[in-house]
């Protein structure tokens, strides 16, 4: 046996552990215990008893409702340690252990050899009454009873219980009981009234609850009705329906209401289940409602089921809408993604047909039924009319309505838009281009590091950054010409400056210089080029004096020479170089 009490500040629980071994018969003390420890017995002897006999200050535990009976063997054992112990009060629970554990230390073997010959028929059942009788002349009476319902020590007079009662099935029962001496025998009728007590579970009037609701039902609507709870106990039962959260429902309990709806009687409840909150199929397919009944002791629970039907109520939704970055795309048809929506209804989910509105329509399509966009024309990083390489892609899915003929939703509840972005990554795929030739003219006398004149040439590389880097090499004449600036990017002006002038002399050296500008690509594997051609005319300056091919002029003529005679040729080369280009 284990008891125990705590105190009112919340001290530790103080367990009493007692041995069996208290020196009776063990076999009839373990049968006792077996019968009698049953939890549908009530009784609260041992609690009355602590609450009787120990100080203010020390309160019992909680008594769980449904713990097991003290034995009556074991009620009579602490009868005795009752009396011990009420001799002298005691102030603290230390006290209180060590009077008890004393008491049932010197529990005498008379005491208890008592209590089990008293309560030996008490192992067939429970003692109910105790016939007593004389006899005048000192005879030594003997009891019998007539009913298989009960049964009587014949030297005791205890009436023992040999049949389980049942106040619903038999109120009363008629018995006839017989005291005898061995020479006279007295009989006397009895009638002994059953008392109800609340043993019987309350019982649903379905063994199962289920009910179908769409999801669209509003809030409010009655959707099981008729639910009956019946107790045969009677006035002993007074019934309560609710449904028991626990940890696992709570979310059911709050979605629906139950109310009653009849007050027949105190042993009857019938109610019905509304809809608290609004359902959705897509969120929650099913609910279970555990229904507790209880009629004051006992109670019984029963599970409502219910499945939310889906209706056709939800938009679809993309489940693969992704923005994505690709080089760029020479050839038509190329793959560039995969759009996939689907029904958010998803019971019975329809088609989808996919589309591109706007714009974007001109540069791809869309596969209708699958959702596979290509490009329906070449795709250039470069191209100006794709928003520098950046597309936005506005998309529509419709739910099929029906396939033949073809009817598409144009609601709110079966279609649904989103946007993706195609990035083009740009690729070398231009090489730097001069905008044309050019043609320059510069002095002879023209100075070292000195830029020729209205000579500024444009090259461009449609590339991004990343290809549109390039340095310039002058071919040919690269000892007397040289680019400046050296590099450029993406689009860049450049000029030519001289480097060497000491090449240029308009009447020794070529008055014509021919030649190309290369402009090629640095930081790229192709390297591409482009090239234009470059004339630079040189111009005569006034930088030599006039002179004659011999000098002195000393020759001889006769004095009769006739007019117009020839006397000399003079060569004065400067002079007649001017006449030239004059």
């Amino acid at each position: 046996m284990v008891f125990g009490v705590v105190t009112s500040d919340g001290d530790v629980l103080l367990p009493f552990i007692f041995p069996h071994d208290l020196r009776l018969n063990m076999e009839a003390y373990i049968k006792c215990l077996e019968e009698d420890s049953a939890p549908c017995h009530t009784s609260r002897r041992t609690q009355s008893w602590l609450s009787d006999n120990i100080c203010d200050h020390i309160t019992p535990n909680i008594w769980p409702s449904n713990s097991p009976n003290c034995n009556l063997l074991d009620y009579y054992v602490w009868g005795a340690a009752e009396q011990e112990t009420s001799k002298t009060p005691c102030n603290t629970k230390d006290e209180l252990k060590a009077r008890i554990m004393a008491v049932f230390t010197n529990l005498n073997k008379e005491t208890i050899q008592k209590s089990c010959r008293r309560f030996r028929s008490r192992l067939n059942g429970t003692m109910v009454y105790t016939l007593k009788g004389t006899d005048p002349e000192g005879r030594t009476v003997k009891y019998s009873i007539s009913t298989n319902v009960f049964s009587v020590d014949t030297y005791s007079g205890e009436v023992t219980l040999v049949r389980r009662l049942d106040y619903e099935n038999t109120k009363v029962v008629r018995v006839t009981v017989t005291i005898s001496d061995g020479l006279n025998v007295v009989p006397r009728d009895v009638i002994v009234s059953i008392k109800d007590t609340n043993d019987v579970i309350p019982s649903f009037s379905n063994e199962t609850y289920s009910v179908k609701v769409p999801e669209n039902t509003p809030v409010n609507q009655i959707l099981l009705k008729n639910i009956e709870v019946k107790d045969a106990d009677g006035v002993n039962s007074l019934i309560q329906v609710t449904c028991n959260p626990g940890t696992a429902h709570q979310e059911d309990c709050q979605t629906f209401k139950l109310e009653r709806t009849a007050k027949l009687n105190s042993n009857s409840w019938k109610g019905q289940l509304r809809l608290a909150k609004q359902l959705n199929y897509e969120r929650k397919e099913s609910y279970q409602v555990p229904l507790v009944a209880f009629d004051g002791k006992n109670n019984k629970t029963q599970s409502v089921e219910i499945q939310v039907e889906d209706v056709a109520d939800s938009p679809p939704y993309f489940v693969a809408a992704f923005s994505v970055s690709l080089e760029e795309v020479d050839n038509i048809g190329t793959f560039i993604t995969n759009i996939k929506a689907v029904d958010g209804d998803m019971s019975n989910p329809r088609k989808i047909y996919y589309e591109i509105s706007n714009d974007s329509y001109q540069y791809f399509r869309i596969d209708p039924l699958n959702g596979t966009i290509t490009n329906k024309v070449p795709l250039d990083h470069e191209d100006p009319n794709l928003q520098f390489s950046a597309i936005t892609i506005p998309l529509k899915v419709r739910e099929i309505i029906s396939e033949n003929p073809l009817e598409l939703g144009d609601t709110p509840s079966t279609t649904a838009t989103t946007t993706i972005q195609v990035t083009l990554l740009d690729i070398n795929d231009n090489k730097p281009v001069f905008s044309s030739n050019y043609t320059a003219r510069i002095p002879e006398d023209i100075l070292d590091n000195t830029v020729v004149p209205q000579l500024w040439m444009t090259v461009t590389d449609s590339d991004s950054r990343l290809f549109a880097n390039y340095s310039f090499q002058v071919e040919t004449f690269d000892e007397i010409f040289a680019a400046n600036p050296k590099f450029g990017e993406s689009r860049s002006i450049v000029g030519l400056k001289m480097k060497n002038t000491s090449y240029i002399d308009y009447e020794k050296g070529p008055r014509v210089y021919n030649f190309q500008v290369i402009a090629r690509e640095i930081n790229t594997k192709e390297m591409y080029s482009g090239s234009t051609y470059i004339t630079i005319y040189v111009d005569d300056v006034n930088d030599n004096a006039p002179r004659v091919d011999k000098s002195p002029l000393i020759e001889k003529i006769s004095e009769n020479a006739a007019p117009g005679l020839q006397i000399i040729n003079i060569n004065v080369r400067t002079l007649l170089l001017l006449l030239l280009e004059n």
